[in-house]
């Protein structure tokens, strides 16, 4: 299907961002407003596909019923799980014939690229309940992390989280008292026993097993040792994940990264860590953090797709 040509003013397009934990929408103008916006729950079809789905089209139906709506001229979708293939053309399809709209489906990872870089070469890190990290390079992209919670998001919130939980199982089975770092997660979180802690992992999802990074940051700032040693460490593979990515593109300095998600965004620690230890690998990459909803790569999506007939 054609994308239909963007003639005026007063023609919008719908994007949507739909995570392993939320799935937001929103009615973006060429000029980059977000003139609605609407959350609905997890959009991460690899997850569950039908409850990301109907989530996905909550959020379009909620746009849709807006003022705007009806000028809304085609939709954007960049969502976790999709990968590559059949599931994307699936969706594209599937939300192309309920909505009657031009659709263009991607990652949530290339729909935050282009927020953030357009259709400029540079990488992209993203450390929030997970990690990734991506670089462009003319049309290539190429990807290191985002494996998930079980192969891998080393140095992501989920990441400090279970390494947190496993300190303090580490120090209930010795028996001994508490540490001030563990004592402080067992009195903050109610987790004072074995059981307790079991039950705390295996009936939580994993935005709450990654929100035990807000303590971690906490006791870091009071000076604790554990917590420092902690941030750290994540602040290490986040490293290794990008220095990875940019040995497998050969590239050399002069270009940026711009880093985004919960963690660097919201960790200073974290932040200046991972600067420094880019700085020391080559001083002439540069290095920013950056809040842009995700959303508003929507536009140049659209416009590449429509440059490209598709």
């Amino acid at each position: 299907m054609l994308l239909l040509s963007w003639t005026g003013e007063d023609m919008y397009i719908i994007g949507i961002d739909a995570g392993g934990t939320k799935t937001f929408g929103s009615i973006i103008s060429k000029s980059g407003d977000l003139l609605v916006e609407r959350i609905s729950g997890q959009g991460n079809v690899s997850v569950d596909y039908e409850s990301a789905l109907r989530h996905i089209k909550d959020s379009i139906d909620a746009c849709l019923q807006t003022t705007w709506g009806e000028s809304c001229i085609g939709i954007v979708a960049g969502i976790a799980g999709v990968g590559q293939g059949e599931l994307k053309e699936q969706i594209k399809a599937h939300l192309e014939e309920y909505y009657s709209l031009p659709v263009h489906v991607l990652t949530d990872v290339e729909l935050a690229y282009y927020a953030y870089h357009g259709n400029e070469d540079g990488i992209l890190a993203i450390a929030g309940t997970g990690s990734v990290c991506m670089g462009k390079q003319g049309s290539d992209f190429s990807w290191t992390g985002g494996w998930g919670h079980l192969l891998g998001d080393e140095g992501s919130s989920y990441d400090i989280g279970k390494h947190t939980l496993k300190q303090l199982a580490t120090e209930i089975e010795q028996g001994g008292p508490l540490s001030e770092f563990s004592s402080f997660i067992s009195r903050t979180y109610g987790i004072r026993s074995r059981n307790e802690l079991i039950k705390f992992v295996y009936s939580n999802e994993k935005d709450k097993i990654a929100s035990l990074t807000v303590a971690v940051a906490k006791l870091a700032s009071d000076g604790n040792d554990i917590a420092n040693t902690l941030l750290q460490q994540a602040a290490e593979s986040l490293t290794l994940q990008t220095l990875c990515l940019i040995k497998r593109m050969g590239i050399t300095g002069g270009f940026s990264i711009v880093c985004t998600g919960s963690l660097f965004v919201k960790n200073n620690l974290i932040q200046s860590l991972y600067k420094e230890n880019i700085k020391k690998h080559d001083v002439n990459i540069s290095v920013c953090i950056s809040k842009t909803n995700v959303v508003t790569g929507a536009w140049a999506v659209w416009e590449n797709a429509r440059e490209e007939g598709i």
